[in-house]
């Protein structure tokens, strides 16, 4: 079983967990929870020393794992795009996949895991996802270490 951590905060309180939404024009919504595995080839913690980001504190953090039950879908090559809906679009063209995520968590879909190391189209494909992530839609399926 996959160990996720999550950055900035030291501990999940679920009162606080907000329910993802999509964002018109954007692949990543707000809300939900980001992490990363921690053996992860290149993770958020990754990403942070290497960009200089500081955005959020890497001393602060939390473990977890998922249930058992939990249904992730795993994006790990381009061609896995196809499992998440797109948003409808009423621009003329557009170059981004906009990701529509009510339709992920209405369909069941608990989380959402993207490895951008096994394929580096994926950056790409899914821009803005810099490094290998998880995002939980459901907080029912977080538990905790």
């Amino acid at each position: 079983m996959k160990t996720y951590i999550h950055y900035g905060c030291p501990e999940f309180k679920r009162e606080k967990f907000v329910m993802p939404s999509t964002r018109r024009y954007n692949n990543k919504p707000k809300g939900g929870l980001w992490a990363s595995d921690v053996n992860a080839k290149y993770g958020w913690k990754n990403w942070c020393e290497e960009n200089g980001w500081d955005g959020c504190s890497l001393n602060q953090s939390f473990s977890f794992r998922l249930s058992n039950k939990a249904n992730v879908v795993r994006i790990n090559w381009l061609s896995d795009l196809h499992q998440l809906p797109e948003q409808d679009c009423d621009l003329e063209f557009t170059c981004l996949r906009t990701v529509d995520y009510e339709k992920l968590i209405a369909s069941g879909v608990d989380a959402i895991e993207f490895n951008i190391s096994n394929d580096w189209n994926l950056y790409m494909g899914l821009y803005g996802w810099d490094c290998d992530s998880l995002l939980v839609l459901n907080p029912d399926v977080i538990e905790i270490i």
